[in-house]
């Protein structure tokens, strides 16, 4: 990344535009249920997957 935007990609509060399910190696973590952990992880420098049952309501959201 261009030393440029450095700062101001790290001004951007991720979690604004994280969904409340996210998939990592971990693991699905629900912002509800596990705050800390989904924290945690939308700060790692991990890949997360954004979308884990394809748009449709899944066991979490029963």
């Amino acid at each position: 990344m261009p030393a440029g935007w450095r700062h101001t990609v790290r001004a951007v509060h991720r979690e604004q535009f994280i969904p409340d399910v996210i998939e990592t190696n971990a693991g699905i973590i629900c912002r509800h249920s596990s705050p800390q952990a989904w924290l945690a992880a939308v700060y790692d420098d991990v890949p997360i997957t954004t979308q884990v049952n394809d748009g449709g309501r899944g066991a979490l959201h029963q």
